[in-house]
């Protein structure tokens, strides 16, 4: 599977979980950022602050509420994170290739349920 060592050798695990999070469901909120990673709020602001400076994110206020910023992947992370998704899908899937269809769907029934009581999801 793809890991940040492979993609950006330089970011902290910590950033690459936020960066592979906006990429995968932006735009994205601090506070939605904190929700699904379980991140602490000073260090999910930290890594926005330096993926923004660093040209992997824009940020552009909330058109509901404009005192929130939204993140957004510039489109040359989109495309290098996205093929983080990939991976991460094709991984999947292929971890469950040999299993049988009712048990891949008790399983993602299991897995919904246990997100929705681990993360209020």
């Amino acid at each position: 599977m793809t890991n940040s060592a492979s993609i950006a050798p330089e970011m902290a695990p910590s950033a690459f979980v936020i960066m592979t999070r906006i990429a995968d469901t932006f735009p994205a909120s601090p506070a939605e950022l904190i929700v699904a990673t379980g991140l602490d709020r000073s260090v999910v602001s930290r890594h926005l602050t330096a993926l923004t400076k660093e040209g992997y994110l824009v940020s552009e206020p909330d058109p509901h509420d404009g005192r929130v910023a939204l993140f957004s992947p510039t489109p040359e992370a989109a495309v290098k994170f996205g093929a983080v998704s990939k991976a991460k899908y094709d991984w999947m899937a292929d971890a469950v290739s040999h299993w049988a269809q009712s048990d891949v769907s008790a399983f993602v029934l299991l897995l919904e349920r246990f997100n929705t009581s681990a993360y209020g999801n």
